[in-house]
């Protein structure tokens, strides 16, 4: 978020002629990278389970998106964006104290429920 707003005080300031940018960073991740580093952001071992014969849609909502933004405009602009791993543990910090302010859905229970009862 700090890096999207910094981003848009940029843009406001600079007025481009580009009016589509990607924001993100311009690290590419696998879906297995990405959540060891949920993980190593929350500070608990990984757990995985490899899960067969289940449409994805149930129990992961990104099933079906790839981790990578060509950020390459965003980037000539500012340059300098926070690395994932930091964000993400800030992001989970922010979590920690606004638990009541977020939505979840229960993916962990239909997993538990449907997946991993047999």
């Amino acid at each position: 978020v700090e890096d999207l707003c910094r981003f848009m005080e940029i843009l406001l300031d600079r007025h481009p002629e580009e009016k589509v940018y990607n924001v993100g960073n311009p690290e590419a991740v696998t879906i297995s990278e990405w959540v060891r580093l949920c993980y190593d952001a929350v500070g608990v071992p990984l757990e995985a389970v490899n899960v067969e014969g289940h449409p994805q849609r149930s129990f992961f909502c990104f099933h079906d998106y790839d981790y990578y933004l060509d950020v390459t405009r965003q980037t000539a602009l500012m340059p300098e964006i926070k690395p994932l791993a930091e964000g993400l543990r800030e992001s989970y910090a922010w979590f920690r104290e606004n638990r009541d302010a977020v939505m979840r859905r229960p993916y962990m229970e239909y997993i538990d429920q449907n997946i991993l009862k047999g």
